[in-house]
């Protein structure tokens, strides 16, 4: 098991290292990458992270739509 794997559902945690960094998406937990609200605070810091959100949210109405302003900024 990786060193860091005991934070990977850790919100707080999660939160300030994807804002440094969001290439620690790779090590967020799935549980975190299909929460809305997680989510949403990734895509505003670096929308390229909506490429990391769950299925689920991408098939939502309403994340699409809080989320759109960001995404759409990156292209």
């Amino acid at each position: 098991k990786r060193q860091y794997d005991r934070f990977a559902h850790d919100r707080e945690i999660m939160s300030k290292a994807v804002k440094m960094n969001y290439g620690d998406m790779n090590i967020v937990s799935a549980k975190l990458k299909d929460d809305f609200d997680f989510m949403v605070l990734a895509i505003e810091a670096y929308p390229s992270t909506f490429y990391y959100a769950s299925q689920r949210l991408k098939n939502d109405k309403n994340f699409i739509s809080k989320t759109a302003p960001y995404v759409s900024k990156r292209q």
